[in-house]
């Protein structure tokens, strides 16, 4: 598979992880998780190259505070809120 892919791939599971973890209490491990899915994306899109790299880089910085936000907003209207 391509390293562009495999960025993705990882970045969609560190934002589903941290969904996860504003909906169900995990004590912090999805939340590490996360971060650690986010960091093996910028690994591999750095070792492809620069520019996917940076790419990775400002999609994170963007796409991780956007996806928290809307979460938290969505979250008093659950159950558990």
């Amino acid at each position: 598979m391509d390293a562009m892919l495999w960025s993705f791939i990882l970045l969609l599971i560190g934002m589903a992880l941290i969904i996860l973890e504003i909906f169900s209490p995990s004590g912090g491990l999805l939340s590490l998780m996360a971060a650690g899915s986010f960091i093996a994306a910028l690994v591999v899109g750095f070792r492809d190259s620069m520019f996917l790299g940076t790419i990775m880089l400002g999609i994170i910085t963007v796409l991780v505070p956007v996806t928290i936000g809307l979460a938290l907003k969505w979250w008093p209207h659950t159950p558990l809120g």
